[in-house]
């Protein structure tokens, strides 16, 4: 009975995370979505300047990213300091070239969905995360968000 019990608690325990996981991926992927329509309603400039702001570009462990396809980061809601750096060459703890791998992806199917392990900026610590990308319509710029498994 007690093994029955904590095979039960197990489960509904997995269950749950996997439903928080969805819950987030469902979350990154409105929120790239929405930060796409932002860019295109107010343009570059003003976009930029309020994603690097962060603010609810920066909620519940997802942030977003918007870059150039050459990877010059135009702004990052997380981290505003990465803003006009290039990370095209950047690795991920495992040694992944992820941003070149997003870019490949980017340039000739305007989209990605990225496995790393990176900073995560709520804990300071080196988790497992999922990036989704997509191109902005009729530019050379891309949008990304990140969260953390």
């Amino acid at each position: 009975m007690k093994l029955m019990k904590t095979l039960i608690t197990a489960t509904a325990l997995a269950l749950a995370t996997m439903a928080a996981h969805a819950d987030k991926v469902s979350d990154a992927k409105a929120m790239l979505d929405k930060a796409i329509s932002m860019i295109q309603a107010k343009g570059k400039d003003a976009a930029t300047t309020e994603l690097n702001a962060g603010g609810n570009w920066h909620q519940g462990g997802v942030y977003v990213v918007y870059g150039q396809l050459d990877g010059t980061i135009l702004a990052h809601s997380a981290n505003s300091k990465m803003a006009g750096k290039n990370t095209a060459q950047a690795k991920d703890a495992a040694g992944k070239e992820f941003v070149k791998e997003n870019l490949t992806a980017l340039k000739s199917t305007g989209s990605s969905e990225i496995t790393m392990r990176w900073a995560n900026p709520d804990t300071n610590k080196i988790d497992d995360a999922v990036m989704f990308s997509k191109r902005v319509p009729g530019t050379d710029n891309y949008v990304s968000t990140i969260i953390f498994k």
